[in-house]
């Protein structure tokens, strides 16, 4: 679980926080507000996280290691506001060394990047409601292994 800049895990019966931590371990001039942490394979957490320096707001994707209590990878856009979701995101690892995020900027993306942050597939979804003319989006993406589902499935979805 995670609070606007806190990182917790409660115990079963959501009654006790076994492990916490704050994100922003130096003094910040303004607090990066998590999105969305997932638990990767070797022990670190993903961040998806918003940030606000010399008053431009974007988003970032960063590993966190919580024995050095330090990022040890970041990704950002070039310029880095040109990413930002302001409300909501999710990011998830797959393949050991591929990120898979959903990116709200411009009405809504799923993009699958490496770790030196190459685009490797996106998928744009721009939807507009039909009652108040603006963009309808979506607030995260997730990976899962369907096959099974899809073969039993009487309908495609199509």
């Amino acid at each position: 679980m995670l609070g606007l800049n806190q990182i917790f895990i409660l115990d079963h019966a959501l009654k006790h926080i076994l492990w916490s931590r704050p994100y922003c371990l130096s003094p910040c001039a303004v607090a990066p507000i998590l999105h969305d942490v997932h638990v990767m394979p070797n022990g670190r957490l993903l961040l998806y996280v918003n940030e606000n320096e010399n008053h431009k707001a974007f988003s970032s994707l960063k590993e966190y290691d919580p024995i050095v209590k330090k990022n040890v990878w970041t990704y950002s856009a070039t310029p880095p506001e040109s990413f930002f979701s302001p409300v909501g995101g999710s990011a998830q690892v797959i393949n050991h060394d591929e990120v898979l995020f959903s990116d709200l900027t411009q009405g809504g993306k799923v993009r699958r990047i490496d770790k030196l942050g190459h685009n490797l597939a996106s998928f744009s979804l721009y939807n507009v409601d039909e009652l108040t003319g603006l963009p309808v989006s979506f607030t995260g993406a997730r990976a899962y292994d369907l096959s099974d589902f899809l073969a039993n499935s009487a309908d495609s979805g199509h």
